[in-house]
């Protein structure tokens, strides 16, 4: 028994199995799942248990089987996540599911495989925009250079009106040190074609953010989340604004009201200012708190300088479009923010 093996034309069924096995779950009666997380041990396993009836518990009886065909599935996975999607016609139609890494070991691979032609609604479900890209698309975690870009593009394609979307993408291509653009971005990443790559992506985006945020900031309008301390460095055109960008980061947060109600504290407002933002972010807070959590902000806010007012309305303090105001509290409502990176986050505040 262990000495039993798959042969070639074995192997040649597992790509089928796999192809099978994803439209299953992705046309399954709760709707399909968006995002699905499968390892390459785990379908070698399901398929050995499918063929041949054996189970996972019986590995050591037929240890050569479950070996071989656990590193077929490894060189399959490897081979799916280096194209970025996986795509195939049958007698139902074609299939398209873009690829992603999840985790990768020595013994196992594990993917997330996300089928095309899901609804927007399932996207807000998934917390796709916002959420899975900040995770899992990530320049951090997951190297986009290999075909993320390509389903990106067709997120922005399918989506990208949405500035919700935009943020997004800008953070998922290692953009997110420019903070929340109050720009429409969608017809400038569809001039990219789906294999570019991620350094000519930057080339472009880069001064065209950076022109955005120099635009706002001679308005008067809002640098939320934008890294000043890195940027001023970086980029000439905001290093010539940077004190013009402290003063209206700090008229923003004299100027902003939080509304107190019986029971907890309204923080939306506060959210969209930039000093808020790190607070806020800081603190792991969402659109509402307690009056502990508020007493934290407060405190946070005063080794800042500043003491923040409350009311019984709340009273925005920035300059900034309602469409780029909705994605940021989307952001924080889905716990999908990006956050502030630095570990002295209050030190740092008090520089920008």
């Amino acid at each position: 028994m262990r000495g039993m093996s798959a042969s070639g034309n074995v192997l040649d069924e597992i790509p089928v199995f796999l192809e099978d096995t994803l439209v299953s779950i992705a046309t399954s009666e709760n709707d399909g799942q968006n995002n699905i997380i499968l390892s390459s041990r785990t379908l070698a396993n399901r398929f050995i248990s499918s063929r041949w009836g054996i189970r996972s518990s019986q590995r050591r009886r037929y240890l050569n089987l479950f070996s071989s065909l656990q590193k077929h599935c490894r060189i399959l996975f490897d081979q799916y996540l280096a194209s970025g999607k996986l795509e195939w016609a049958d007698n139902s139609g074609k299939h398209l599911f873009g690829v992603h890494e999840i985790s990768g070991r020595r013994q196992k691979h594990t993917l997330g495989f996300v089928p095309n032609g899901f609804s927007m609604n399932k996207v807000v479900d998934l917390g796709l925009s916002l959420q899975m890209t900040y995770t899992t698309f990530s320049s951090k975690e997951v190297n986009i250079e290999f075909g993320k870009w390509s389903f990106l593009h067709q997120v922005a394609m399918q989506f990208g009106t949405d500035c919700r979307i935009q943020q997004d993408i800008l953070y998922a291509l290692g953009l997110g040190k420019y903070g929340l653009i109050d720009l429409d971005i969608r017809e400038v990443l569809l001039s990219f074609p789906p294999d570019a790559t991620l350094e000519s992506l930057h080339e472009r985006m880069n001064p065209l953010l950076v022109d955005a945020i120099a635009t706002a900031v001679d308005k008067g309008g809002a640098t939320t989340g934008l890294n000043l301390e890195e940027m001023h460095t970086q980029h000439g055109e905001i290093a010539q604004r940077i004190h013009q960008i402290i003063e209206l980061r700090k008229l923003e947060i004299q100027r902003v009201q939080v509304e107190e109600k019986e029971d907890m504290v309204d923080l939306r407002e506060l959210w969209l200012t930039a000093y808020g933002y790190e607070i806020c972010s800081a603190l792991g807070l969402q659109l509402t708190t307690d009056f502990e959590g508020f007493e934290q902000v407060k405190n946070a806010a005063s080794e800042l300088g500043f003491d923040l007012k409350t009311g019984e309305t709340s009273v925005s303090g920035v300059k900034m479009s309602d469409e780029l105001k909705q994605a940021i509290w989307w952001i924080v409502e889905n716990q999908s923010r990006p956050g502030v990176k630095s570990k002295n986050k209050k030190n740092n505040s008090k520089k920008s």
